[in-house]
This record gives C-alpha cells, structure tokens and sequence, in this order.
C-alpha cells in the first residue's frame, strides 16, 4: 500500500498500524529538487540505521533530516 499526502506524525503513525509500505508527503518532506533529494536520501538512510541502532539499545527513535 502506498500513501500520499502525509502531512502529520498522527497520519504517519496510523498508516504504520496498518502496515503501510510507503508514504510521501509534507511530513516527510517538502518537495526537493534532484540534488537535495540526494543528500536527503542519504540522510534518511543514515537516520534509519541510527533509529535501529538506538532501537536495539533501548532508546527513543528520531525523525528523518528534513532538508532545507
């Protein structure tokens, strides 16, 4: 399932109780052009990693980076 127009935390956890696959929206980020898509890919997969690193050891998850 995919789905479009996340504008809020609320919406994004709902849509992980009903094991959605994908999301896009505002509360994702705004629109980007291609070369900070990039740089926000990366960050977000970075951010990933780090949740499930802290996810493991206990922690408290983040936010993806938002790029400006």
């Amino acid at each position: 399932m995919v789905a479009e127009g996340v504008e809020n935390e609320a919406l994004m956890n709902r849509l992980k109780d009903l094991r959605c696959d994908l999301a896009q929206g505002y509360h994702l980020s705004r629109p980007l052009p291609p070369a900070k898509l990039e740089l926000w890919l990366k960050g977000w997969q970075l951010e990933n990693r780090l949740n499930e690193v802290m996810t493991e050891a206990g922690h408290v998850k983040t936010r993806p980076p938002v790029v400006t």
